[in-house]
């Protein structure tokens, strides 16, 4: 193993214990679940502390608990060293990860942090829409009209909320406490949606097929 007897057994002791593995230690792994099995394999990439962790689809077959265990070990880990993700899974990779790279047929078609991607796709896409509720929609939506930090705005015919498009979304939040008081309404919603990066991996992909 490269390592002395004493010191694989502190490293593995641990290495189990930060794992949450160490009551467990002493059981076969044929009985341990898919969960801690996958962990398990986390624990021996380990044991020689490599500065490069690369894991190939680490939360596939495992239930809601055991991939939420397994996604809190690997941000854990990224604090201490590199870690290499391979997932189809990419609301998983949004909360593991802080850059990602995208690939289709095996061409490398973007790479920067989520973060950046997110932000660029909503200067493309001309704005993340920002949804206002109060108890009088056709009062607020007269006053948010004119002001020029608005790029867009309409009330929704179902359900008669105010959408927004902002041109400067920190003057809107800004601006709407004022107006709500100055109005003498009741706010109840008041929130920016955002693009996951799955919407945008697809939207980037059929890009791809277009352009072909």
């Amino acid at each position: 193993s490269g390592l002395r007897r004493h010191d694989a057994k502190y490293k593995t002791l641990e290495l189990l214990e930060n794992l949450e593995l160490l009551e467990a230690r002493d059981r076969e792994i044929g009985k341990y679940s898919e969960g801690m099995k996958q962990r398990i394999g986390i624990a021996a990439a380990l044991i020689h502390e490599p500065e490069l962790l690369i894991l190939d689809e680490p939360t596939s077959n495992l239930d809601p608990i055991g991939r939420a265990k397994i996604i809190k070990d690997i941000k854990e880990l990224s604090k201490k060293i590199s870690v290499f993700v391979s997932s189809h899974i990419l609301s998983e990779i949004e909360q593991m990860c802080e850059i990602v790279t995208m690939i289709n047929k095996g061409k490398i078609v973007l790479t920067d942090t989520i973060k950046n991607i997110k932000k660029m796709h909503s200067i493309k896409s001309g704005g993340n829409i920002v949804i206002l509720d109060t108890n009088s929609n056709e009062k607020i939506i007269q006053q948010l009209k004119s002001k020029d930090f608005i790029t867009n705005i309409w009330m929704d015919e179902n359900d008669n909320k105010i959408y927004m498009i902002p041109k400067d979304i920190e003057s809107l939040q800004k601006s709407i406490p004022k107006i709500i008081i100055d109005n003498n309404v009741i706010l109840r919603e008041f929130h920016q949606t955002e693009t996951s990066l799955q919407d945008i991996f697809i939207e980037i992909m059929e890009n791809e097929v277009n352009i072909k």
